[in-house]
């Protein structure tokens, strides 16, 4: 969108992407707490300095879109990076163990727990208040993972990935699907694939 933002209490002086980026540099503050569980999190997995990450999802999403098969996000992977320690986000468990299976050179890592099968919301709403503060320090968590990762791979059908998309590389063409964003690091963009026209 062309449309420009001008709030001078916020810094803001721009058009939707700068203003997103702006946003996003005031709003993405973890508590105390919940950065001590992120960081609990991300210790257990022993990730190494260097590592891609992607996000597969799985659950109510496919009643909103295509959803992209774990194949293909392998295949990029394996073409646009050397990489080989990945951290994947996902609601389902058994995404997990596809990737596992598929590309077992490939060495795997997530906080989704074998239990998983499939993020719904309306299910997760009648979670109790424990069990959804579980389930959104992990998910904090795995955003906080793939900040600091190399090399992303996502879709712009899915909320996590579109906002890491739009923070960090917001130059790039929306309809082509792979970006070097600069050297080593790549950003996989995606059409929608429900229809619904232009992603911007």
């Amino acid at each position: 969108p062309n449309q420009h933002f001008h709030i001078p209490e916020l810094g803001i002086d721009g058009d939707y992407l700068p203003t997103f980026q702006k946003l996003t540099e005031i709003t993405w503050k973890l508590n105390d707490t919940t950065a001590q569980e992120c960081l609990q999190f991300a210790a257990s997995l022993q990730l190494p300095p260097q590592y891609a990450g992607c996000q597969i999802r799985g659950g109510d999403k496919i009643t909103e879109t295509n959803l992209l098969p774990p194949e293909h996000y392998i295949r990029l992977i394996k073409e646009k990076t050397a990489l080989r320690d990945v951290f994947v986000l996902t609601d389902d468990y058994r995404l997990f163990e596809q990737v596992q299976t598929l590309a077992p050179d490939i060495h795997w890592y997530t906080l989704c727990s074998p239990d998983e099968k499939g993020y719904v919301n309306s299910a997760f709403t009648q979670t109790t208040k424990e069990l959804k503060q579980k389930q959104m320090a992990r998910f904090l968590s795995s955003i906080q993972i793939l900040m600091d990762a190399s090399v992303f791979i996502g879709s712009i059908t899915t909320g996590p990935s579109l906002f890491l998309l739009k923070k960090f590389y917001p130059d790039i063409n929306p309809y082509t699907e792979v970006y070097q964003v600069r050297d080593h690091v790549y950003a996989f963009y995606n059409d929608s694939f429900d229809g619904a026209g232009d992603v911007w």
